[in-house]
């Protein structure tokens, strides 16, 4: 029940709501049994993007390459700090945003091993575009 992200949501509106840490501590639990959507970029080489360009519907494809994912980052235009964004579900994000990547589930704990390997990274933010939470600053 809790893959689905709609618990987690519903959690994070009560926190918002209410943000106390009573609220907070039923979102922390949830987050850490729940999968999150991460927005990827799909990295590929030349050679086998050309493969993929020149492929029809249904054929076998044999990549030369390692097909690589690298997670989005959002940066706050007025500090110009670096973010690490994860939503609840892909709808938790725009539909303009979430048009341009590919989407991975992911555990909190490998979202965390992104931030902490990241020096530039200023936190973790959930539903950037809906119900806003920075993981990281809440944890703190």
């Amino acid at each position: 029940e809790l893959k689905d992200g709609k618990i987690l949501n519903q959690l994070i509106k009560r926190f918002i709501g209410d943000p106390k840490g009573e609220n907070l501590y039923p979102v922390l639990l949830c987050l850490i049994d729940s999968d999150v959507q991460v927005p990827m970029n799909m990295i590929i080489s030349d050679e086998d993007a050309e493969i993929m360009k020149n492929s029809k519907v249904g054929d076998e494809l044999s990549l030369k390459k390692d097909l690589r994912f690298r997670p989005d980052w959002l940066q706050n235009p007025k500090t110009n700090k670096l973010y690490f964004p994860i939503f609840s579900t892909v709808e938790d994000a725009t539909e303009e945003y979430s048009k341009n990547f590919s989407w991975m589930n992911m555990d909190i704990d490998a979202c965390i091993n992104f931030v902490d390997d990241n020096k530039d990274c200023s936190g973790l933010i959930l539903n950037a575009f809906t119900n806003y939470l920075n993981i990281l600053t809440l944890l703190a």
